[in-house]
Order: structure tokens, then sequence, then C-alpha cells
């Protein structure tokens, strides 16, 4: 299957990268964030293991979601 990637000039929609893990565990790990999503806090491993799994999927496959990160282009950083 396809990867999806959308870039514009200043964001870049894509697969969460292991090296996204630092921003991504923030964001996850917030409880002022998890309080109004459908998941709990993550600790660091759990962040990890997740962006392991989700690297195996892809958009569009019946029976399957997956998360995308959403980078700014200029830091590189994901925007949470």
């Amino acid at each position: 299957m396809e990867t999806l990637n959308i870039q514009t000039t200043r964001l870049n929609i894509r697969h969460l990268k292991l090296s996204d893990l630092t921003d991504f565990h923030i964001y996850r790990s917030n409880p002022e964030v998890t309080k109004y999503q459908g998941f709990d806090v993550m600790t660091i491993e759990q962040a990890q293991e997740f962006i392991d799994d989700n690297a195996t999927k892809y958009f569009g496959k019946a029976g399957e979601w997956v998360q995308y990160g959403i980078e700014n282009t200029k830091t590189g950083q994901l925007i949470g």
C-alpha cells in the first residue's frame, strides 16, 4: 500500500516515526489533552510501542485506523 504524505508550505502530514517519540509522548501523556480524548495517559514505553505498531497500518485498510503526525516543516517537530 502507498503511504499517505501530504505536504504544504508549512505542514507535512505523514506516518509517525520513532524520531517523533519525544513530541508524541508529550502530547499523549498530557492529562489536559487526554481528558478530552478516547485514550489514557501513555508512558514513554507505551508511546514507542504505539509508534511501532502504527507503522504497519495504512489509510483505507478496512477495520483499521492509523494515526498520522502533523509536522511543522520549518522545525521538523510534531504539532500537538
